[in-house]
């Protein structure tokens, strides 16, 4: 309980000094996850699911079989952090330890508020993506990676690079190829937008970005070596797999199925059909896929919405909305890069039968594009009268 109240208070903290005028938002994401628990809980005391599921079970294994977490290089800090709950609760089978990753929902929630110059639409994002908030009850590794990519990216585009750096060096505990993912975007970033930095500032940078990824590479080689690894089978052309080890179709077809399975699934009538045939998820149950349903058609609706006014999207991310600012538009084009590279190494490795968890980040990003084409088109019509 220890650990989750230190969480609670030092997110409240910042989220009042830094969002003052919004920091209800911040208190109604709060709530929205515990009441989300709460349902959760319901279920679980019919006894047709099991309190922990995915990474909480096992983490669980971890501690009963006494492996050590050394051996989990690439899972550390989430080790850590669940060995705090346990070592200052008694039992880590407890609402506490359930509601641990909340507060980095709502950091992540400040981040993205902050990063898109204080506008209060962006706030909303949390409640315009129902199952981010809801892994706040249930995944703490994934929850943890979205903030500090997030992190990563705003502090970058404030040039505060201690914090890059500290960002990027916890990322390598928990999800090392999205600290290579980061580096690119930022080098797309660099490379394709004039308004970031003067020329001689971007080879500096870029040396030193560079210089970190090659020291990166030989500290964590092993981790490094199994994504290698993988590309190295993909690449076998003669007998391409996926990370499953299943057949991958190379044809233009099989790659635009995989795409779109990637962007489009899990759509909201099948899991709605699988709630009234199955009674919902046979691990994950009822409440984990009625969210999802209400998340995923949010999702659905924004990305409808943002193909109907694609000349905006296009237009933002190439020049930028005039609503933001320069900073905030650099912003956005990193998230956008980022996205990107994100979707082609999880398109690769599970044909795009990714989890919502994993595919999360993706729709939060088509939910913050809607958002900035609602606010362009608003400002436009307001300059036309």
């Amino acid at each position: 309980m220890l650990i989750l109240f230190l969480l609670l208070s030092i997110t409240f903290l910042l989220c009042k000094i830094y969002a003052s005028e919004v920091f209800v938002y911040f208190v109604l994401t709060f709530l929205l996850g515990v009441f989300f628990h709460l349902l959760f809980s319901l279920e679980y005391a019919s006894g047709s699911i099991n309190y922990f599921n995915s990474d909480e079970i096992a983490y669980t294994r971890l501690r009963e079989e006494f492996f050590d977490y050394t051996e989990y290089k690439f899972r550390a800090l989430w080790y850590f952090l669940n060995e705090m709950s346990y070592l200052t609760s008694g039992n880590h089978h407890t609402f506490a330890n359930k509601l641990l990753a909340l507060p980095f929902v709502m950091l992540f929630q400040l981040v993205i508020y902050l990063g898109f110059d204080k506008n209060k639409n962006f706030i909303l994002l949390p409640i315009l993506s129902p199952y981010l908030i809801y892994l706040g009850t249930m995944d703490l590794r994934d929850t943890f990676i979205f903030l500090l990519c997030a992190f990563s990216l705003y502090t970058f585009i404030n040039k505060n690079y201690k914090s890059l750096i500290s960002g990027l060096l916890l990322l390598m505990f928990l999800r090392p190829f999205a600290v290579i993912l980061i580096v690119f975007s930022i080098i797309l970033l660099l490379a394709f937008n004039k308004n970031v930095m003067i020329l001689r500032q971007k080879i500096i940078y870029l040396l030193a970005i560079s210089m970190l990824t090659i020291i990166a590479y030989f500290q964590f080689y092993e981790i490094f070596a199994s994504y290698i690894f993988r590309i190295e089978t993909f690449l076998n052309l003669s007998n391409p797999t996926s990370l499953q080890g299943e057949p991958i179709d190379t044809s233009i077809f099989g790659i635009g199925t995989y795409i779109a399975k990637w962007i489009f699934s899990p759509s909201p009538s099948s899991l709605l059909l699988r709630v009234i045939e199955d009674g919902g998820h046979a691990v994950f149950g009822v409440t984990d896929d009625v969210v999802r349903i209400l998340h995923q058609s949010i999702y659905y609706l924004c990305l409808f919405y943002t193909s109907l006014n694609f000349s905006y999207f296009y237009t933002g991310l190439i020049s930028g909305f005039r609503f933001l600012s320069s900073k905030a538009n650099a912003f956005y084009q990193l998230l956008f890069y980022f996205i990107v590279l994100w979707s082609f190494i999880y398109i690769i490795f599970t044909l795009g039968a990714s989890h919502s968890r994993v595919k999360i980040i993706v729709t939060i990003f088509v939910v913050i594009t809607a958002l900035c084409v609602f606010t362009e088109k608003r400002l436009a019509y307001v300059q036309r009268k």
